[in-house]
């Protein structure tokens, strides 16, 4: 049967999974073994290993089926744990320490389990697993110890597949970006030539599965060498070649950038928030922020970026994907008309879907800003909290404005190098403001990180 689509911005659904479940924090296994992929991803974000904490508040939020079991690649900070806890009233997962390489360990073919890893999942009550990304790893994890995942392998990989989705919106006459497929460094050449001719300047490449800015690269179309473009980019199969899109290009006045976050289980497709996604010049996600800072537009385009958004997630379905997804689009604004373009669809906990869970469970229809915040020199997670407290900032259960910090990325000794904050209020000013008052009250450098 066709999934069902149910709007409701601004509220959660009434339940996500009624499943006792056992989640795999595998950031690194986002690129499904593209192993040149993941080593830029590890070169370009500091702390990766921690990022897997952000799922630690919304987890029991998702999961509602009993006692959850987190594993994540490092022991989170002591300071968050008691905050989320007695701050805020959030239930925590039992939370186990899974590194990257003893999880490839236990999903190998020749695993002797010398640590009992998978003996201890196999003896946990909980009968479904899940993950960032469900890769053939988790699915023999899963297989060996009796479990089911929530997604299958493939729903997983397909469903964050570039290449495929691209070519579904053509065969659904839905707007779609210049794009032109390469299967080698020389056709990209090829490609960029064409796209120039077109009227564009610069281009970008894209690997069929890419995250976090990992996977994307902007080059000038009459200024590219073979030697520009990586192999990783062809792991999957052919890279997309798409023209650049910018201010002044073809009558463009205003970019932005709006993104529904979904989520997908066997009967119905749940579209509950709508963000604009806060980008870097390169147009990395940086953070987001909603209601959309570009009001005046929403009214034009809100029925059109919804229907798309429904058209994605039951493509999302037909894929075998369940969990939570963000579809993310670019609006085109002329003087004559706005255009509605799906960019790309991330099926998995993205970087939005940490502050809308949250913010749609303490303040429903509510605001909500998020941003990545570096420290000018490593702190402790329970200095940060008291400096934020200090100042009246720090957000607890029944307010109705705060800074509320998700997760913190730890060095190696264990200190604060940054985190991923929340802002909250029914005010998308008053959020801002927030953002602005943070700046004073702890040593942060002026940047925003990458998400």
């Amino acid at each position: 049967m066709p999934v069902k689509i149910r709007k409701i911005p601004g509220e959660l659904p009434k339940t996500f999974w009624e499943r006792e479940t056992i989640f795999v924090s595998n950031l690194q296994a986002l690129f499904f073994g593209n192993e040149k992929q993941t080593d830029v991803l590890r070169r370009e974000i500091s702390g990766v290993p921690t990022y897997g904490g952000r799922v630690v508040p919304v987890f029991d939020l998702v999961y509602q089926g009993g006692k959850n079991i987190l594993f994540l690649e490092s022991k989170p900070d002591p300071a968050i744990l008691e905050y989320l806890s007695s701050k805020l009233h959030l239930t925590i997962p039992e939370i186990r320490v899974f590194s990257f390489d003893d999880y490839l360990v236990a999903g190998s073919s020749h695993c002797d389990d010398t640590h009992g890893l998978l003996e201890g999942i196999r003896e946990t009550p909980a009968e479904w697993m899940d993950a960032y990304v469900t890769d053939e790893v988790l699915a023999e994890i899963a297989r060996k110890t009796g479990k089911k995942t929530i997604c299958s392998h493939i729903g997983s990989k397909d469903g964050n597949n570039k290449f495929l989705l691209h070519n579904y919106l053509v065969e659904k006459k839905l707007p779609t970006f210049d794009t032109c497929m390469a299967n080698s460094p020389t056709e990209v050449l090829a490609c960029c030539a064409d796209l120039q001719k077109q009227g564009y300047d610069r281009a970008v490449l894209k690997s069929q599965i890419g995250a976090s800015g990992c996977g994307l690269i902007q080059v000038q179309c009459n200024d590219i060498k073979i030697s520009d473009v990586p192999e990783y980019l062809f792991h999957e199969g052919p890279c997309l070649v798409q023209g650049w899109i910018e201010v002044r290009q073809r009558d463009i006045r205003r970019i932005s950038s709006p993104s529904v976050q979904i989520f997908i289980n066997d009967e119905f497709a749940y579209l509950y928030d709508l963000t604009e996604q806060l980008l870097s010049k390169l147009s990395v996600h940086e953070g987001n922020i909603s209601p959309p800072s570009n009001l005046p537009i929403w009214d034009e385009i809100y029925d059109d970026v919804f229907q798309q958004a429904g058209v994605a997630a039951k493509w999302l379905y037909k894929q075998g994907y369940r969990g939570t997804a963000s579809v993310d689009f670019l609006v085109l604004e002329r003087d004559e008309d706005i255009e509605v373009v799906i960019c790309e669809i991330n099926a998995r906990f993205t970087g939005a879907t940490y502050p809308s869970v949250l913010a749609r469970h303490f303040l429903p229809r509510g605001a909500w800003l998020m941003r990545n915040l570096k420290l000018i020199n490593p702190h402790s997670g329970a200095s940060i909290l008291k400096m934020l407290d200090k100042k009246g900032l720090l957000y607890k259960k029944g307010m109705e404005r705060g800074v509320l910090p998700v997760n913190f990325n730890l060095n190696e000794q264990g200190e604060v190098i940054k985190g991923q904050f929340l802002f909250l209020a029914y005010e998308r000013d008053v959020c801002e403001s927030l953002l602005e008052q943070i700046h004073v009250a702890l040593p942060l450098i002026d940047e925003y990180e990458r998400d």
